[in-house]
């Protein structure tokens, strides 16, 4: 049971570590175009994902 519970924010919450190059750069590692283009769509795709939340959240707040 702890186990699926443990699932549902680590299949809901964006996974950063897709978007760390710290390793490969120390390295001098090749990082393929292609790979940076899909990182690139997923971190505008997690921001577009969190930006649509906030905006249903607080459309029918008045903060005023």
């Amino acid at each position: 049971m702890f186990k699926a519970l443990a699932d549902v924010p680590y299949y809901i919450l964006p996974n950063l570590e897709r978007l760390n190059y710290k390793a490969r750069v120390a390295h001098d590692l090749a990082i393929p175009g292609q790979e940076l283009g899909l990182s690139f769509v997923y971190a505008v795709s997690c921001i577009a994902v969190i930006l649509i939340a906030a905006v249903i959240v607080f459309e029918n707040k008045d903060l005023s």
